[in-house]
């Protein structure tokens, strides 16, 4: 293994407390004796990585290659990729959760969302920390009912039916 290829985790039980979890893909940094330093990609939540110390074991060579334009992007930011955080945000929503919206914001006053209005997760998938969540009441110029909200501004009330009381 050198330094740029892509790998993906396959014993995550090590990290756990980083949020990674099998089949994370990520770049290798650096090389050390027993460790790579790689930045892991969340596949969870678009726009989300964690630079994380990884046992050279816990890791497999992933057949992707890179191409020399985000090969020279990784080098070019190199020691700011180093220093990003050692955890990714964990979405802690899933389909159809029925949410609450637990702030005002200007953003989703503007498409008629105030705080303590009722929604559904239309996927749990994440971009830059928003998801798409169902209003049924919006205009239909708003995503057809639907509206990208941070789901750090959400707060699950309702999953497959039943009352949510936390995992």
């Amino acid at each position: 293994m050198k330094q740029f290829d892509w790998v993906i985790l396959v014993n995550e039980e090590p990290y756990l407390k980083n949020n990674l979890f099998k089949g994370c893909s990520g770049v290798v940094l650096k090389i050390e004796e027993t460790k790579y330093i790689v930045s892991f990609f969340n596949n969870k939540n678009e726009g989300d990585t964690a630079v994380v110390k990884v046992d050279k074991k816990d890791v497999k060579k992933d057949a992707y290659r890179m191409s020399p334009e985000l090969e020279k992007l990784l080098k070019d930011n190199f020691e700011k990729l180093l220093n990003d955080k050692d955890r990714l945000n964990r979405v802690p929503m899933e389909d159809y959760d029925e949410v609450e919206v637990i702030v005002e914001k200007e953003e989703y006053a503007k498409a008629g969302v105030h705080k303590g209005e009722i929604g559904y997760v239309m996927d749990f998938k994440a971009v830059d920390n928003h998801l798409l969540v169902d209003f049924p009441y919006l205009p239909e110029e708003y995503w057809d009912d639907a509206l990208c909200v941070d789901y750090r501004d959400l707060k699950i009330l309702r999953r497959n039916g039943k009352e949510y009381k936390g995992e």
